[in-house]
This record gives C-alpha cells, structure tokens and sequence, in this order.
C-alpha cells in the first residue's frame, strides 16, 4: 500500500498493489478529530464476477508501537461487513 496526503484537498489517498492480479484499489479519507482514526472509502470489483461494491477502511493508532486496519465491504441495506483485520506491531 502507498499512502500520502494531499494537503490542497486535505484529504489522505491510497493505493493498494497485490501479487493475486494486476489491479490497483484507491482510496481517500479523513482523520477524525483525535488524530488517530483515519477512515478511507473506495470502490472495488469482484475480480471473479465484475460485481461493484464500496469498502470502507478503518486505521487506528493505539500507540507509538501498535496499529491495526480494519477493512469492510459496504452493501447497500445491510451493515457493514468486516473482510480483514490486521494488527501491526513495531519489532523492538
């Protein structure tokens, strides 16, 4: 994942890259008002059957050491749907 952000919009971008094919996910977002939770939105497209959804991922800052990320999918008239969760801890 390559992540910046765009001060003129004020807004955080992302891409993600993977080794199951050849297709890039963007995604933009906001912090909240803490500085710890950033939320993205993107569209995606089942690789397998072309059908389009919304995903929604969630970063949070528990410490200096440790984050984890969060990814649902977004279908219309249900509740999101957690697909992935990641914990990331720094190696001391």
């Amino acid at each position: 994942m390559i992540t910046g952000h765009d001060n003129y919009r004020q807004k955080f971008f992302s891409t993600t890259f993977g080794n199951y094919d050849t297709i890039m996910d963007f995604m933009t977002g906001t912090l909240d008002g803490t500085g710890k939770i950033r939320t993205d939105f993107g569209d995606r497209e089942n690789r397998l059957t072309g059908e389009k959804y919304q995903v929604q991922a969630v970063t949070a800052i528990i410490d200096p050491d440790n984050y984890t990320y969060t990814l649902y999918r977004l279908l219309p008239g249900a509740s999101p749907k957690k697909t992935m969760e990641i914990t990331y801890r720094r190696k001391k």
